[in-house]
C-alpha cells in the first residue's frame, strides 16, 4: 500500500504540482473505484496546507436510484474525510437531448456536460488543478479506440497528463493496482452498470478485445503506450514546427473574424502534415464551431493546388493575388452561429440579427431585431464597455449567477427548453477586462427570458 502511495505522489510530481506553495486542488469523484481510490490517496499524501475540494456530477443518464445514489455515497465518503463536496445535477433528460440534436454518442454529450461543469467549478472555486482519475487502463482503451476510429495521429498519444489546470496523477497506475488498495483498506465504491453495455466501443474495447490481446498478444499494452508517447512527442514537434511557419505567412484576420488571409507559396512550400494543422488552426480562429473531417482536408488541400473555389462546412476558400482567402460563407453560418465585435455606437447586421448600440451615463442600450420577423426588443446593461462581442454560443460557455457562482450554458438552456435555439440566442461577452466573461443572454427576442449580470465592474 505504501508503494500505491508513493505511486500516487509520483503522478502528482509528473503533473508539475509543486509541493512548495499552498495550492486549491479538487477531485472530480464519480464514486467508482478510481475516482474514489484518487481521493484517498490524494487526502493522505498531500501536504496539510494545501487546500482540498471534490465535485461529483450526477449525469442523471441512468435511473434515478442508481445515479442518486452514486451522488449520495460521493457526498457522505467526502463527509468521513471532512472535506467540501459540490454536486451537480444535470436536468433529466439534458445530456441525450443534446446528444441528438447533435449527432453525438450518449457518452460525448456527458462528457461535454461533465467538462462545461469542471471549467465552471475550477473558476467559482479559484482551483489550481482538478484532478481527474484517469489510469494506465483507460490510456491503452483510448489509444486503440483511437486507432479503430481512424483518428489524427496527434490523438494517438492518448490521454494527455496535464491539460490546463486537468491533470490526471494515476496515468501509470494500472486499474488492478487501485482495485487492490480499495481492498485491502476496506473501502467500498460504486459500480457503473453501463460500464458491461458493449454497445459502447470502449466497453467493448475493454471486455472484448483487450481480454484476447492479453491471451494472444503478450506485451501489447507495453508496446502501444510507448508508441503513444512517441507520438505525443512528435505531435509537440510538429506542432512548434506549424506554429513557427504560421508567423512566416504573414496571416490576417479581419476585424470581424469571418475572413483570414495568409501567403500561398509559403502555405504550399510546407508539408502535407504541417499543412493540415494551419487548415485547422484557421478553422478554428474562424470560430466555425464543428472539426473538419479528413475527407475535407484533403480536398481543400487539393483543391487549392488547382486553385479552385471551395465551399464547404461554412467556408469559402479560394487563392488570389498570392494569398489564399478563408472566408465565412455567411448562406451557411447564420444558422449555425455568429460572432461580432462591437467597439462604437451604431447600426449592425450581425447573423440573422439587425442590432442598434447607444451609449448613455455609462448604460449602453441595445435595441434588436430579428430578420424577417419584424418585433424589436430593448435592454440596456449597466458598466458595459466598448469593445464586447455580440455573439453566439460556444462549448463550455458559463454566466454568473446571482450569489457569484457560475452556472453552465447548456444547463441554462436545458432548464428554460431552448437548446433548438441555442445557435441564434445572441450573448454578450465583455472584453475590456481579463476575464472576459459573459454578461447577457438576450432570449427575449425569441419568445423567452433575458439574463443580464448585474455586478458588472
Amino acid at each position: 500500500m505504501e508503494e500505491f502511495l508513493k505511486k500516487v505522489l509520483n503522478g502528482f510530481e509528473l503533473c508539475n504540482v509543486s509541493f512548495e506553495k499552498k495550492l486549491t486542488l479538487a477531485c472530480a469523484v464519480s464514486g467508482g473505484a478510481d475516482s474514489i481510490a484518487l481521493l484517498t490517496a490524494a487526502k493522505e499524501i498531500l501536504p496539510p496546507y494545501f487546500i482540498l475540494k471534490v465535485i461529483t456530477v450526477n449525469h442523471n443518464m441512468r435511473s434515478k436510484e442508481e445515479t442518486e445514489g452514486d451522488a449520495h455515497f460521493v457526498q457522505e465518503y467526502c463527509k468521513s474525510l471532512s472535506l467540501p463536496c459540490t454536486r451537480i445535477d444535470l436536468p433529466t433528460g439534458a445530456i441525450f437531448d443534446y446528444a441528438k440534436s447533435n449527432h453525438l454518442g450518449s457518452e460525448a454529450a456527458a462528457r461535454f456536460f461533465r467538462y462545461q461543469e469542471f471549467d465552471a467549478f475550477i473558476k467559482q472555486e479559484k482551483v489550481d488543478f482538478l484532478c481527474l482519475a484517469h489510469n494506465k487502463n483507460d490510456q491503452i482503451e483510448t489509444i486503440l479506440m483511437r486507432v479503430l476510429q481512424g483518428s489524427a495521429a496527434e490523438s494517438l498519444g492518448g490521454i494527455p497528463r496535464v491539460r490546463g489546470k486537468f491533470i490526471r496523477p494515476l496515468l501509470d497506475i494500472s486499474r488492478m493496482e487501485i482495485e487492490a488498495f480499495l481492498l485491502h483498506r476496506g473501502i467500498p465504491y460504486c459500480t457503473d452498470l453501463t460500464n458491461f453495455d458493449t454497445a459502447m466501443l470502449r466497453n467493448k474495447i475493454r471486455r472484448k478485445l483487450i481480454p484476447f490481446l492479453n491471451e494472444n498478444f503478450l506485451g501489447y499494452d507495453k508496446a502501444l503506450l510507448s508508441l503513444g508517447q512517441k507520438i505525443r512527442l512528435d505531435g509537440q514537434a510538429l506542432a512548434f514546427l506549424c506554429e513557427e511557419n504560421i508567423k512566416k505567412m504573414n496571416l490576417s484576420l479581419s476585424s470581424d473574424r469571418k475572413k483570414i488571409s495568409l501567403d500561398e507559396n509559403i502555405f504550399h512550400s510546407l508539408d502535407l502534415a504541417i499543412q493540415r494543422r494551419v487548415l485547422y488552426y484557421v478553422y478554428d480562429l474562424l470560430q466555425m464551431g464543428d472539426r473538419l473531417p479528413w475527407t475535407l482536408v484533403k480536398e481543400i488541400l487539393n483543391q487549392l493546388g488547382k486553385k479552385k473555389l471551395l465551399c464547404a462546412y461554412g467556408l469559402r476558400i479560394y487563392s488570389k493575388d498570392s494569398r489564399i482567402f478563408f472566408e465565412k460563407d455567411e448562406n451557411s453560418t447564420t444558422q449555425r452561429g455568429f460572432f461580432a465585435i462591437i467597439e462604437k455606437v451604431g447600426n449592425f447586421k450581425v447573423g440573422s440579427w439587425f442590432l442598434s448600440v447607444k451609449e448613455n451615463d455609462s448604460t449602453i442600450h441595445l435595441l434588436l431585431i430579428e430578420e424577417g420577423v419584424g418585433d424589436s426588443y430593448s435592454c440596456e446593461i449597466e458598466r458595459l464597455k466598448f469593445p464586447f462581442a455580440f455573439r453566439t454560443y460556444q462549448p463550455n460557455d458559463c454566466i454568473k449567477t446571482a450569489d457569484c457562482r457560475y452556472r453552465g450554458l447548456v444547463k441554462v438552456f436545458s432548464d428554460w427548453k431552448c437548446s433548438a435555439l441555442k445557435d441564434k440566442i445572441p450573448l454578450i461577452q465583455e472584453l475590456d477586462t481579463s476575464d472576459q466573461e459573459l454578461v447577457a443572454i438576450l432570449a427575449a427576442p425569441l419568445g423567452f427570458k433575458n439574463w443580464i449580470v448585474k455586478d458588472i465592474k
